[in-house]
């Protein structure tokens, strides 16, 4: 905790560290060392009382964090990528809203690609493990990200509407992407273990979507024809993505709602 504190009260060192995070010609080995060590920094803050705690991450966010964690999220390197992924959801998992209120203030005046919100979900689909350690990890970030029951207490009111209004018009499409890439036919066109791990995290969280943002989702799921893509995933020859694409219909059908007939 002590430890914490001193380094939490050296302005200069913190500054200089994500100034060396976010600059381009900072080398990969030392941009390495720089995450890891952020991550240990981060691990030992979970010792902190209540207040100390906030104190801790709002001094964070407000040195950078958030723009430092959009570039070595998206760096090809393995331990960095993961140690990225380790801080954010020590973030999340403390507050999403400031996740949700860093991604509304971005909206005017960063691109697209580049958006907080938008790396997550790229970097979600496109985890190049074979057991998908990454992508797990961020649809749990994601999900937190998206929950209602943790937007109630926010702040800002227009926090919930604003947060889905975006992700539904700007991230839900990257997110679905390999769904729909992988249901054009009239069987699911690739059934290695990788797709077929990461088209049954995308149904879990289409599922969870479904449950919690009744209104949102209903545009994606008629605009993109969804309800058909999905139904194409039950001829899989995996028991799973079969249970999947199930648990998904269950959803609709306890809706009861007319829209979906």
């Amino acid at each position: 905790v002590e430890i914490v504190t001193l380094i939490q009260d050296d302005e200069r060192f913190l500054t200089e560290l994500f100034r060396q995070l976010t600059d381009e010609s900072t080398s990969i080995p030392k941009r390495r060392d720089l995450v890891l060590f952020l991550k240990e920094f981060c691990n030992f803050s979970q010792n902190l009382q209540p207040q100390g705690k906030e104190a801790f991450y709002r001094t964070l966010t407000a040195l950078g964090i958030l723009p430092a964690l959009e570039i070595t999220l998206a760096i090809n390197d393995g331990q960095t990528k993961t140690a990225s992924i380790d801080i954010l959801t020590y973030i999340v998992e403390y507050s999403p809203s400031v996740v949700r209120d860093y991604t509304l203030q971005q909206i005017n005046n960063t691109e697209p690609e580049q958006m907080l919100i938008n790396v997550i979900v790229t970097q979600l689909v496109n985890d190049t493990d074979t057991e998908l350690g990454g992508a797990v990890q961020l649809a749990g970030v994601l999900r937190l990200l998206l929950d209602p029951e943790n937007m109630l207490a926010s702040v800002n009111k227009t926090e919930k509407t604003d947060f889905l209004n975006y992700f539904y018009k700007n991230s839900i499409v990257t997110l679905i992407e390999p769904l729909l890439a992988n249901t054009v036919g009239d069987k699911p066109l690739h059934e290695d273990y990788r797709t077929v791990q990461l088209l049954g995290l995308i149904l879990e969280l289409l599922s969870f979507c479904v449950e919690h943002h009744m209104y949102q989702i209903k545009n994606c799921i008629l605009n993109k024809d969804l309800l058909r893509r999905i139904l194409i995933l039950m001829k899989s020859s995996h028991t799973f993505l079969v249970l999947g694409a199930l648990r998904f219909m269950r959803k609709i059908i306890a809706l009861k709602d007319e829209f979906y007939n």
